[in-house]
């Protein structure tokens, strides 16, 4: 059993009595993120992106990271660039990215520790990430900008009512509303900017909160 701060590493890559090998060095340096208090989720993912690095340099006989050069990590990029998936599809400039930045942080790591007498990832250009949102994130940011219209105006109306009737139940209504803007719009917003389907489930949330303020504000009407 791996003690804390250790990681548990998955099948060899390459010769295992090799210590100098770039599967040896992963682990090392998965075992700094680990002590340096980097999330699980962190390295895990670490490891998976650099793992198919390590994975390719393997088939093509690259067994050490002094053998790692610029042109071979360019040779890398492009053969990210050219691979297909099993539907035939590639690899979106996105997931090419996030397969590429991991090697920054981990030749930089190696030079810094004197494993390797340069860093030959310090100049290796990423590809650019398209900033425009995806079309299918669309809607969700025109549904999180429509509520929160129409429910701003609703904090009008009950602003208004605790003002000339003096109805306390409107004023949490607005309470209501206000909150339930924050949470179901910004959910939206977040999903639509970032991409993480995890923040969708505040959505329904967001909608009690809407519909919690709605009763109060016809409960205040009567």
């Amino acid at each position: 059993m791996p003690r804390k701060g250790q990681v548990t590493p998955r099948a060899a890559i390459g010769d295992v009595h090799d210590g100098d090998s770039l599967y040896h060095h992963l682990l090392r340096y998965l075992n700094h993120l680990a002590e340096k208090h980097y999330s699980p989720r962190t390295v895990a993912s670490r490891e998976t992106y650099l793992r198919y690095f390590v994975e390719w340099c393997d088939e093509r006989g690259l067994v050490r990271p002094q053998e790692i050069t610029l042109p071979i990590l360019e040779r890398y990029q492009g053969y990210l660039f050219h691979y297909r998936k099993q539907d035939g599809e590639p690899l979106t400039l996105r997931s090419q990215h996030v397969r590429l930045s991991p090697l920054r942080g981990w030749f930089k790591w190696l030079a810094k520790q004197r494993y390797i007498l340069y860093n030959p990832a310090a100049e290796l250009e990423l590809p650019r990430l398209d900033k425009r949102l995806p079309k299918e994130r669309l809607p969700l940011l025109e549904v999180g900008m429509r509520y929160q219209l129409f429910h701003s105006i609703a904090m009008m109306l009950a602003s208004y009512a605790m003002r000339y009737y003096y109805a306390p139940l409107a004023q949490a209504a607005g309470i209501a509303f206000g909150i339930g803007i924050v949470v179901f719009s910004l959910s939206m917003y977040g999903f639509a900017m970032l991409g993480k389907p995890a923040l969708l489930k505040l959505s329904p949330l967001g909608g009690l909160i809407f519909l919690v303020g709605w009763v109060l504000m016809a409960v205040s009407a009567m």
